[in-house]
């Protein structure tokens, strides 16, 4: 079984991959993977990045609820967010994503959690401290030297190179994210 993922879809890669599935047999990991999402990907060295918020706006506005109710993509599309960003900090009901609800708890539960707990030692967030389990395959890692998750990727090819034997292949480029 091969795997592959850009981005979110590369976080979920490597978060599988730390609970070392059977039969999993290769990788490729683009722009994404978390290594330590409280240092980078989600928070800075732990100051939240406010891409999370214009993630998780975008996707709102494709969100299932949003695709069945028109009166919930229009009071999206009508938000501001730039304009939101100068009204801070958010509070439940009081956000460009207070219309889906799930996005905007997922945003303030991250904001939330402003030191690092166990929250940010899960698998899905936090592949350094489950670098021991990783599986001995061969992973194509690819990156930009502009994306946000450049160290993370860095830090996997890393880990993947020290803990294993299989082959491993590092792509990185002058292009943008994904």
């Amino acid at each position: 079984v091969g795997s592959m993922g850009l981005s979110y879809a590369a976080h979920t890669q490597l978060a599988m991959a730390c609970l070392h599935p059977p039969g999993l047999s290769s990788m490729v990991l683009d722009s994404g993977g978390f290594a330590n999402a409280y240092q980078c990907g989600i928070r800075q060295g732990g100051a939240f990045e406010l891409k999370q918020a214009t993630w998780a706006f975008r996707q709102a506005k494709e969100s299932p609820a949003a695709l069945a109710d028109p009166q919930v993509r229009l009071a999206l599309e009508q938000e501001d967010i730039h304009q939101w960003f100068t009204r801070m900090p958010w509070q439940p009901g009081q956000s460009p994503l207070r219309h889906v609800p799930e996005y905007e708890a997922y945003v303030l539960e991250q904001w939330a959690q402003g030191t690092f707990s166990q929250y940010w030692q899960k698998s899905g967030l936090y592949a350094e401290g489950h670098y021991s389990q990783l599986p001995d395959i061969p992973v194509l890692f690819m990156s930009s030297w502009y994306d946000a998750y450049v160290s993370s990727t860095l830090a996997n090819y890393t880990a993947f190179r020290q803990n294993g034997t299989a082959n491993q292949c590092l792509v990185m480029g002058p292009w943008l994210h994904g």
